[in-house]
């Protein structure tokens, strides 16, 4: 039996081309694996909403942020929507005169708390 293998994809349009790649070949079967698991929250949200999913935050729209050992912006889910958002909040310009504050809390240091204002 082929086997073909990712890390795990978000993206609709690699999606469809390996559905595309599955249908052609029908007993190809198809495994993700991600080197940092995501499982723990996964089976947290079912525990505690009763829906096995990930959560979306739009940082663009935050004016504190506060992270416990979360890098979102090197090695989350979606790091350049997480930088994208993040460097929103923190643009200033004639219009918005405050930028968002990061509060970091870390045992190690990361992207995300180098980028940290306390």
């Amino acid at each position: 039996m082929p086997i073909s293998s990712s890390s795990n994809v978000s993206s609709p349009s690699t999606k469809k081309v390996i559905e595309r790649f599955k249908n052609k070949n029908a007993s190809l079967t198809h495994v993700t694996y991600d080197q940092n698991s995501v499982s723990g929250q996964l089976d947290a949200n079912l525990a505690v909403f009763g829906k096995r999913a990930l959560p979306s935050y739009d940082y663009s729209k935050a004016k504190t942020i506060v992270s416990f050992g979360h890098d979102f912006l090197g090695t989350g889910v979606n790091t350049p929507l997480a930088n994208k958002q993040f460097a929103e909040s923190r643009r200033l310009s004639n219009s918005k005169k405050e930028m968002s504050r990061l509060y970091a809390f870390e045992s190690v240091l990361s992207l995300t708390g180098a980028n940290a204002d306390y």
